[in-house]
């Protein structure tokens, strides 16, 4: 797999599960890191930077809108074969 696929596409760090935790929009699916989305709801627009859907007046904060717990075990796993490979265990 290519790594540009564990990118966000906004900021195009590396997702984490720590200051990066790739976050899902509800309303249209796309998936952004939490610092990126924490920037987009300090912003006056609240909108999706794909598609320009609005995010929802209950989101208030990046805890409010669900991790993407599919991206996290694939990262993970990732992870797991790199350092097994490297490690050679």
């Amino acid at each position: 797999m290519n790594s540009e696929n564990f990118d966000c596409s906004i900021c195009s760090e590396i997702f984490d599960n720590h200051n990066r935790i790739p976050r899902i929009l509800p309303k249209c699916g796309h998936t952004v890191c939490s610092e990126c989305l924490t920037k987009i709801l300090r912003g006056p627009s609240r909108f999706c930077p794909f598609d320009k859907i609005k995010l929802g007046h209950r989101n208030k904060t990046t805890e409010d809108f669900p991790k993407n717990f599919t991206l996290l075990a694939i990262l993970q796993e990732k992870t797991d074969v790199l350092l097994c490979s490297q490690h050679q265990i």
